[in-house]
């Protein structure tokens, strides 16, 4: 019998994940994302990234896991290092903005919401609104307006 959803969530799965399917690691990698375990989701992406070398959306949640380590650096350089071998992935580019946003790189932030809308025209949806609020946010923050060139994007 298996155990419950959350406490597999719980285990560590650096070890675990090693047999399982691409797939299913990757689930268990990015639901212990984004259950903010951050330790084990760590390991998870190890794992998977040791079996599979390069793997792009395991090279993307590892920079999403980077981000919240407020590592915005690292995150950054593992999120185009995953865009390189999967350019139409929306999602990664919509992280990288919240990525660079946060670290106050604006104008590489619109470059790479840009290039998410272009990569999912009509498909970006929340995860647009998202960033768009994150970018809404920090342009508040700073107390500048947006350009309306940033703002067609969204």
């Amino acid at each position: 019998m298996n155990p419950p959803r959350a406490a597999r969530a719980r285990a560590p799965h650096g070890v675990a994940s090693q047999g399982l399917p691409l797939a299913e690691a990757l689930q268990q990698a990015i639901t212990l994302v984004r259950d903010e375990q951050l330790e084990d989701a760590d390991a998870a992406l190890r794992g998977i990234l040791r079996r599979w070398p390069g793997e792009p959306n395991a090279l993307h949640f590892t920079g999403v896991l980077r981000h919240a380590q407020g590592r915005a650096d690292d995150a950054a350089a593992l999120i185009r290092q995953s865009l390189a071998a999967a350019p139409d992935n929306a999602g990664a580019w919509n992280n990288l903005g919240n990525v660079l946003l946060s670290a106050g790189r604006v104008e590489e932030a619109v470059q790479a919401y840009e290039h998410g809308v272009a990569a999912s025209p009509g498909g970006l949806g929340t995860a647009a609104a998202e960033g768009l609020q994150l970018f809404l946010d920090y342009a508040a923050e700073l107390g500048v307006a947006p350009s309306r060139r940033a703002l067609e994007y969204f």
